[in-house]
């Protein structure tokens, strides 16, 4: 297993791999000597049955005067995440002394699906969509029309049938508030691994999701979250094009599958945050080596592709809640 988790340096440089804590490491330490998001973690997996946990703060020589280690292991991200059994993202712990629950879990509290049913009644002559189209063509631009509707009076035999038609209420923005915008899911760093790995539980303010390459699923919502449709832009919609990219593709447009897929990746990456921007082609050399791959014939340019040059220089901004 593996753990995605937000780093608060004064807290990791208590615990964590360097040539001075090498040997303590090596020789084994109390569970009860780690920082609590460890400690839970490690129960996790140790409840899913699993014995072994890849956390980068005691994987890698985090040495400031060294980073011969940190570098050759962080080109190797794409087989660290890929063959994960299961990613467990804090998805809001500040720092590793935080706890992956960062308030009490009440999955009630959620606007679960609710199914209401309404009479339908047909569209009346004298409506204003019908009025206001018939009569729009016969009035000049410059008039301004004021539509009364007489008052409609029916009888046994004159009353439209009606119907009944079920509807559904969601929080079509449960994934979004909650996941996609969570406090770990700002950092660079974590896109690739979020998007790499096969399993994630995502352990979020108020209760656990879960997301894989074919479904995404919380506590409230245990039979999947509201259609995909409705978070298409996120990074929820990744892991499943990914997937049909590994398996389902077809030689003839499989290119154009991999570049537009990149393309949103990259929309999703520039918006997250770096502690330190040097780390901008390194944060996401994963997925790069993955997409290689699958980019038949073709040459990764930092962050660009050799036969789509031209058009991939032609970049630019967008304002979105006045933000770019």
């Amino acid at each position: 297993m593996t753990l995605t988790h937000r780093w608060g340096f004064a807290d990791e440089e208590k615990m964590m791999l360097n040539k001075t804590t090498y040997s303590s490491l090596r020789g084994g330490i109390p569970l009860s000597s780690m920082p609590k998001l460890f400690q839970e973690v490690i129960n996790v997996a140790l409840h899913l049955g699993v014995n072994y946990i890849w956390i980068d703060a005691l994987c890698i020589f985090q040495d400031k005067d060294d980073q011969t280690d940190w570098h050759q292991e962080a080109s190797q991200m794409q087989k660290v995440y890929s063959n994960s059994f299961c990613n467990i993202s804090a998805a809001d712990a500040t720092s590793c002394s935080d706890t992956l629950f960062s308030q009490p879990r009440n999955p009630e509290e959620e606007i679960l699906p609710q199914t209401i049913y309404l009479n339908i009644v047909p569209a009346s002559p004298y409506s204003a969509s019908s009025l206001s189209s018939q009569s729009s063509s016969r009035l000049p631009s410059s008039t301004v029309a004021r539509l009364v509707f007489p008052k409609l009076v029916y009888t046994a035999k004159t009353r439209p049938k009606t119907r009944i038609e079920s509807f559904t209420l969601t929080d079509i923005s449960l994934w979004s508030n909650q996941v996609s915008q969570a406090l770990v899911n700002t950092r660079a760093w974590v896109l690739q691994e979020r998007v790499l790995a096969p399993r994630i539980l995502h352990f979020g303010r108020r209760q656990l999701f879960w997301e894989c390459h074919c479904s995404e699923a919380c506590e409230a919502l245990p039979l999947g979250n509201p259609p995909a449709r409705m978070h298409r832009r996120e990074e929820a919609g990744f892991k499943r094009d990914l997937s049909y990219l590994l398996k389902e593709q077809k030689p003839s447009d499989a290119n154009l599958h991999v570049y537009m897929l990149w393309h949103r990746l990259i929309q999703s990456y520039t918006k997250t945050s770096l502690s330190f921007p040097s780390d901008k082609l390194i944060a996401i050399s994963g997925l790069a080596k993955l997409f290689q791959s699958l980019a038949k014939r073709d040459d990764y340019l930092a962050g660009l592709w050799r036969h789509r040059l031209e058009a991939e220089l032609l970049w630019g901004t967008q304002l979105v809640l006045g933000i770019y």
